[in-house]
């Protein structure tokens, strides 16, 4: 997936909002699955200095999986009241009994492939991480070491992960350690997101 602006390609299920300036993230994860994230919303669209536009989120549809959202999450501005109301027909809201308890979900069945930009990448929380051995990987150089190729891989995973979401040096220079300047022209333009601890 080729984007206009530079980008890492994470997998969610998705909640829009009322004012379509932002997406919600569901049960983001990066491509080969090793890495999940929290929850977070993420601004549709941005003023890029760079380029000098305003540039929109890129996504495309990807193999559909069923994922619940717990009813707790859903806030006033996210789309979710013209999906369903429990009780009529076929129903994408649904409840149960956990604990003694009753669970209100809505499901999720759709997921994208969506273009995160590089500078919001900072904004994402891991959830677990999680490390795919490949076949021949089981296969110790050295049995007597403490230090094993199941560390190696998890240090790899971890080194590469860090770097991938490092800022550009010259952001870091230019803003001394503040927030990315586009998130918080974002910020401004839209109060109403200023409280969503996702983003912040």
């Amino acid at each position: 997936m080729k984007t206009s602006y530079d980008s890492i390609i994470i997998n969610a299920a998705f909640v829009g909002s009322k004012s379509r300036k932002a997406i919600y993230l569901v049960n983001p994860r990066n491509m080969d699955g090793t890495v999940i994230y929290k929850d977070i919303s993420l601004p549709t669209s941005w003023q890029d200095n760079k380029l000098g536009c305003r540039v929109s989120i890129e996504w495309e549809h990807a193999n559909p999986e069923y994922t619940e959202l717990p009813w707790t999450k859903i806030t006033p501005g996210m789309l979710v009241e013209t999906i369903s109301t429990i009780g009529g027909g076929d129903t994408l809201i649904g409840q149960r009994m956990v604990d003694g308890k009753l669970f209100k979900y809505v499901e999720l069945n759709q997921r994208i492939n969506i273009a995160v930009p590089k500078w919001f990448m900072s904004n994402f929380k891991r959830k677990y991480t999680s490390v795919k051995l490949k076949d021949n990987d089981n296969e110790f150089s050295n049995s007597y070491s403490h230090y094993n190729i199941i560390d190696d891989v998890a240090k790899s995973s971890h080194d590469a992960l860090v770097l991938q979401e490092r800022p550009d040096s010259d952001w870091m220079v230019s803003n001394q350690g503040l927030r990315e300047p586009a998130l918080e022209q974002w910020l401004i333009d839209n109060p109403e997101y200023q409280n969503d601890a996702s983003i912040l």
